[in-house]
């Protein structure tokens, strides 16, 4: 039996819970570091006790691999300068581990810091805007040096000098993985980019890293692209594609003339970086399955993008959110026609409302096949393509796969869109940072519940006693939802549901 092994980026839902359920939905076991090990927020990962997990296996056949946790010990550590930990070491671990198990296929990811520190309160969230300006005019200096002399006076020196120590330590980092793959100690390798802009201090490292992986000749093995939290999905599919070669579902953007806007926290066009995910998940853009359409709903308004180009400008210009409108007859037919998956890129961080509006008052809920909407556009791309590959083959538990595809109804489109801001007024009027609030002064996974159940009507009609096309048109007697905060902030849920049939 194949054997997996994955270390992830951290121990949020997005970047374990969802493997692991994906990889139970197919069939196939992963192991994976004690979760308790992996950290949680502020707490660092236990990176010493990870890389002797990862130096004592044996017989593996593929490692997914997040070279943050094995270097820093997550994320969240990636942006900070002060670890406990020696930071290069991480490359001794990932030979050693090759030179154990010199048959198996080490697909690893990187992440190319963000353009500012990370947010736990209001007045870093204040720091945080400053920096990102600050890297933002970095890319064009000698331009911009009047304010950049400004900023530097306005901000903390201990917190910028931070800040950028760590993105020096973290592009060595991003280098040595570079290094690593031309030894083949790794034999795929991601380097993707976390929340930015379109031009910035980010992209001074990008071209010297991509300059840098021409000159070594691995532009087939090295991929750089937006994004972070959806690498380990991305990369799970690629293995799946290993095991057995599919074909990409067929694209349908809503909207032509949008899929060229850059969306928020990213830097190149969306259909570039739907293309560049396709293509490190391991399919070939050039063989179509036109049995399953991935519908892509784009940004609509300027609140929801960083840049547009003149040719497009125009078509967006004087838009609001109330002009806004849903393709309904082509979508109606897609859903009716065909096994349909949506990746809802309208807004970040949470579903477009109208479009569960629209899906529920025309009785569509249950009869599409994969749906998300949660954070930036390429960490939906990575989850609705990992419902995709789920979805390709026959060889897969559709109950489980149903309750994952609820679960994205309630995290991605009832949480972020409708909960998310009544939580954090409550946790605000009680004093609470939302950022980082205490654990134990109330229960506030409790409270969480209560809104989500309170507010979860509209799913509930749309797909309890309903013919159910994942379940071959079998009804769901009811079901039964978890939801808890798995780090002390609201950014984000856990969720659990089970399914009665």
């Amino acid at each position: 039996m194949l054997k997996i092994a994955y270390i992830p980026l951290d121990n949020r839902p997005c970047n374990y819970d969802f493997i692991l359920k994906a990889a139970k939905i197919k069939g196939i076991d992963i192991i994976t570091p004690t979760e308790e090990k992996l950290g949680k927020f502020t707490t660092h990962g236990d990176v010493e006790y990870i890389r002797k997990w990862l130096m004592n296996l044996r017989n593996v056949d593929y490692l997914i691999l997040s070279i943050d946790m094995l270097a820093y010990g997550g994320l969240i550590a990636s942006r900070e300068m002060e670890l406990n930990v020696d930071p290069y070491g991480f490359a001794e671990s990932i030979r050693e581990f090759k030179k154990n198990n010199s048959n198996c296929k080490v697909y690893a990811f990187n992440i190319i810091m963000r353009t500012s520190i990370s947010v736990k309160d209001e007045k870093t969230y204040e720091y945080w805007k400053l920096i990102n300006e600050y890297s933002f005019l970095a890319y064009n200096e000698h331009e911009n040096f009047s304010r950049i002399k400004e900023l530097e006076k306005i901000i903390p020196k201990s917190i910028l000098d931070g800040y950028l120590k760590a993105r020096r330590r973290n592009n060595e980092v991003n280098n040595i993985s570079i290094d690593l793959v031309n030894e083949g100690a790794i034999d795929f390798l991601v380097l993707g980019q976390e929340d930015c802009d379109k031009i910035g201090i980010h992209l001074l490292e990008q071209e010297r890293l991509l300059t840098k992986i021409r000159e070594l000749g691995l532009e087939e093995k090295i991929m750089m692209m937006p994004g972070a939290d959806e690498f380990g999905q991305i990369l799970f599919v690629r293995v799946l594609n290993d095991i057995s070669r599919m074909k990409i579902g067929r694209l349908v953007y809503d909207n032509d003339r949008l899929k060229y806007v850059i969306a928020q926290y990213e830097n190149i066009p969306i259909y570039e970086t739907l293309d560049l995910h396709i293509k490190a998940a391991g399919f070939d853009i050039n063989e179509v399955n036109d049995q399953i359409i991935l519908y892509v709903i784009t940004p609509k308004i300027f609140d929801d993008i960083i840049w547009i180009d003149d040719d497009h400008y125009k078509y967006l210009e004087g838009v609001k959110a109330k002009d806004v409108y849903i393709n309904d007859e082509e979508l109606d037919a897609y859903i009716k026609d065909h096994k349909i998956i949506i990746f809802d890129l309208c807004h970040a961080n949470g579903g477009w409302k109208e479009l569960i509006y629209f899906l529920s008052e025309n009785d569509l809920l249950h009869e599409i096949y994969g749906y998300t909407a949660w954070n930036t556009a390429s960490n939906s791309i990575g989850t609705a393509l990992l419902f995709y590959a789920l979805l390709y083959e026959e060889n897969k538990d559709s109950k489980l796969f149903l309750e994952f595809l609820i679960e994205r109804f309630y995290d991605d489109f009832l949480y972020q869109s409708i909960v998310r801001p009544k939580i954090n007024k409550i946790l605000q009027k009680e004093g609470e940072n939302i950022h980082l609030f205490r654990e134990f002064k109330y229960n506030y996974n409790m409270i969480l519940c209560e809104l989500m159940k309170k507010h979860d009507e509209i799913i509930k009609k749309s797909i309890l006693n309903k013919p159910i096309k994942i379940l071959e048109n079998l009804q769901i007697k009811d079901y039964h939802i978890e939801c808890s905060f798995p780090w002390n902030r609201t950014f984000e849920i856990k969720v659990d549901v089970k399914v009665q049939i």
